[in-house]
């Protein structure tokens, strides 16, 4: 798979032995952001480190076990996507992926891994494309359901990660599914994505992850009490000001009292793939932006439109 554009600035080609000083730049801008979840700041720290790393994946491809991609945005590396594990003869393999915080809410991880399950599929002949996440990783469960994954299952305390064991969500792929899902649009893509497989439903606007009801309560404690014995829900997020609650299928309701930065409260909250692209399309469409484009605290950039009517909408992206 050779270099492909992914719009917006943005390309996806491979990551070979030669780019081991880019690499090395990249893990030092956002070691501590990538080394959450995943151990490849750990394995590339120096100069040494990151062409073996490479090495190693140049060595894998050419057995037809693997394969590294990097994403460059504006000229500069800022994230990859991989096959570190790929068995073409078993027809399976294991997708991930990884970004710098500069690169983050601009769809490209779900545009990236989108080529590569097409190339995988289609190219490759593999049937089954699995997604190992930790449960904490909302922005990468969210690539795993934009891409039409199935949630397989928990395998507890399955990973080791700077000296603490976490759980491991695994979700899947098949390549039946695969096709259904993604159809005509998966071959020749939109183009306005350049070939990005059809990340964006209409041009200039984003792909909808999911969609959660927000409502103002005056009790927050009362309030979470009452919704979840009546709707069997639990406790997902809490920031003293806003709990999320869900069913453990991906239905969720927000309940919080006064927001935390923004000077009102949003009547619903509309999870992206691109926050910017969003930001673009609210302003096109003439709406009223009622809290600017903001990088909050809790790891979130969202902004905040009023309709027609008056309701309030919060766009956001997970960073």
């Amino acid at each position: 798979m050779q270099a492909t554009s992914l719009g917006d600035g943005a390309e996806l080609r491979p990551l070979e032995p030669r780019h081991a000083q880019e690499l090395l730049s990249h893990m030092d801008r956002g070691r501590d952001f990538i080394g959450r979840y995943v151990a490849l700041p750990d394995a590339v720290t120096d100069l040494t480190s990151a062409r073996a790393f490479l090495q190693r994946y140049e060595t894998k491809a050419a057995a037809d076990g693997g394969r590294l991609f990097g994403i460059w945005a504006d000229g500069t590396l800022v994230g990859g996507v991989l096959f570190p594990t790929m068995n073409v003869e078993q027809g399976t393999a294991e997708a991930g992926c990884w970004l710098e915080p500069s690169a983050v809410g601009r769809g490209l991880v779900t545009r990236a891994v989108r080529l590569i399950i097409e190339w995988a599929v289609e190219e490759r002949g593999v049937h089954r494309v699995e997604w190992r996440v930790s449960p904490a990783n909302e922005p990468s469960i969210a690539v795993a359901r934009r891409l039409g994954m199935t949630k397989d299952g928990v395998l507890r305390e399955s990973y080791l990660h700077r000296g603490v064991r976490h759980d491991t969500e695994v979700w899947s792929v098949l390549a039946p599914e695969w096709r259904a899902s993604t159809g005509a649009g998966a071959q020749g893509g939109d183009p306005g994505l350049g070939g990005a497989g059809g990340t964006l439903s209409r041009k200039g606007a984003p792909h909808i992850d999911r969609v959660v009801p927000d409502l103002s309560v005056s009790d927050l404690a009362a309030a979470v009490r009452q919704h979840t014995a009546a709707l069997g829900m639990d406790v997902l997020m809490d920031h003293g000001w806003i709990v999320t609650l869900g069913d453990g299928t991906g239905h969720q309701l927000s309940l919080m009292t006064t927001d935390a930065t923004a000077t009102v409260n949003p009547q619903a909250s509309v999870f992206v793939d691109d926050v910017h692209a969003a930001y673009r399309a609210a302003l096109e469409a003439n709406a009223e932006i009622v809290h600017p484009l903001t990088e909050e605290p809790w790891g979130v950039t969202r902004f905040f439109y009023r309709d027609s009517s008056g309701s309030v909408i919060n766009v956001g992206s997970h960073r």
